[in-house]
């Protein structure tokens, strides 16, 4: 989970200085980089469990290894950090957190240039991730097999 914090926090401070850089300073609702990788941080960390389920299970068989084409774990990972942008402003706001004026729009336009420049360098985390999310699955499994007894 750390280590996507981490792809997370990178993903979101470099859509921010992009996106603070195309705009030349002309935005009220930009903020500063560390509010910037805290949002994405925390968005990648709640946004990635939902939407890895939801691609494991729509996505071909053929593919389900580690395996899958570039331009595939490319666009994922896209998605994943444009929706990572507009949750994680969306829990910190919710829980009062100061993020320096960002609203949810800028959030995930600056998750989605962020999400851009790094989709190119995400099959070999593509890759860690698939297989994290094989053993979580594999666990889970095992752990509601093991509470079976008690739910009947």
């Amino acid at each position: 989970m750390s280590f996507l914090a981490i792809d997370g926090a990178a993903t979101q401070f470099i859509g921010n200085v992009a996106l603070q850089q195309l705009m030349r300073g002309g935005v009220a609702s930009s903020t500063n980089n560390g509010s910037a990788a805290l949002i994405g941080a925390v968005g990648t960390c709640v946004a990635t469990i939902p939407s890895s389920l939801i691609m494991n299970y729509f996505t071909p068989p053929r593919f389900k290894t580690n395996d899958r084409p570039w331009y595939v774990s490319a666009f994922t990972s896209f998605l994943n950090v444009t929706l990572a942008g507009a949750t994680g402003c969306t829990v910190l706001l919710h829980y009062g957190v100061n993020v320096g004026g960002m609203d949810i729009r800028y959030a995930t336009q600056a998750a989605a240039l962020g999400g851009i420049v790094m989709a190119p360098l995400v099959k070999p985390v593509s890759r860690w991730q698939i297989r994290c999310f094989e053993l979580a699955a594999e666990n889970i499994k095992r752990f509601m097999a093991y509470l079976q007894p008690w739910l009947e």
